[in-house]
């Protein structure tokens, strides 16, 4: 019985496996190497889109932190702290 079962799951994965390789190789026959190219290009400029977003949001989050350097007093100063 359990023979069966592993059999019946074996067949459908591989039925699986062989409709996807198939539908791949038509889709990939189906595109010229001309739309290969032409697809990536497209696709890097989505990609450097998505990589100044990433950049853009990083300074933002840069700008909006507390800086030290304004608050800073040199220890020569009278009003720095540890000083009374």
């Amino acid at each position: 019985m359990n023979f069966i079962k592993t059999n019946k799951i074996f067949v459908v994965f591989l039925f699986l496996y062989l409709s996807f390789i198939h539908f791949g190789e038509s889709f990939l026959s189906s595109l010229n190497l001309e739309n290969l190219n032409i697809i990536k290009k497209r696709g890097l400029t989505l990609g450097a889109t998505v990589h100044l977003a990433n950049q853009l949001e990083k300074l933002n989050e840069y700008n909006k932190k507390e800086r030290v350097t304004k608050h800073y007093r040199k220890p020569s100063d009278p009003y720095s702290y540890g000083r009374k």
